[in-house]
C-alpha cells in the first residue's frame, strides 16, 4: 500500500501563489497518493487557498483517495 504524499504548505499562501499550490496537490493526486496536509509553517493564507484545499479534498475523494 503507498504511503501518504505530506505536503508541508509554508510561508505565504494567498492568491499570488495559486499556482504553485495547485502543483502541489496535483502530483499526489496523479500518483493516486492519498495526502497529509501540513499548514504549521504558513504564515499567511487568504481565501484562495481554503477554496484550494476544498477543492482538492473533493478531488481526492472522487478517486478514492484520503485527504
Amino acid at each position: 500500500m503507498p504511503s501518504d504524499a505530506i505536503l508541508k504548505f509554508k510561508g505565504n499562501c494567498r492568491i499570488e501563489r495559486a499556482h504553485d499550490l495547485h502543483q502541489m496537490l496535483h502530483g499526489p493526486l496523479l500518483s493516486c497518493l492519498p495526502a497529509t496536509i501540513d499548514c504549521s509553517g504558513i504564515e499567511q493564507a487568504d481565501a484562495s487557498f481554503f477554496q484550494l484545499l476544498i477543492s482538492g479534498q473533493k478531488a481526492f475523494r472522487s478517486r478514492g483517495l484520503d485527504f
